[in-house]
């Protein structure tokens, strides 16, 4: 996963937005019993973190849920 950082307006908290064309959403499950990977190839992040005040940090993952492809 790929990060574009930015400090945010206080010094000690980082907001990052993901690069989603150096980044992948990615997943292994089992259907039946058969493994499978699939991947979203459309989705947005974005992460904010602040070490002294873990409580507001958070991560939000936009998907685009018809840009599925298992394989």
């Amino acid at each position: 996963m790929a990060l574009a950082a930015a400090p945010a307006a206080h010094a000690a908290s980082w907001n990052w937005n993901v690069i989603p064309s150096k980044s992948s959403l990615t997943f292994k499950t089992k259907q039946l019993g058969h493994p499978f990977t699939g991947m979203f190839s459309r989705f947005t992040s974005y992460i904010t973190f602040n070490p002294h005040r873990l409580a507001q940090s958070k991560v939000r993952v936009d998907i685009d849920a018809n840009s599925v492809m298992a394989f």
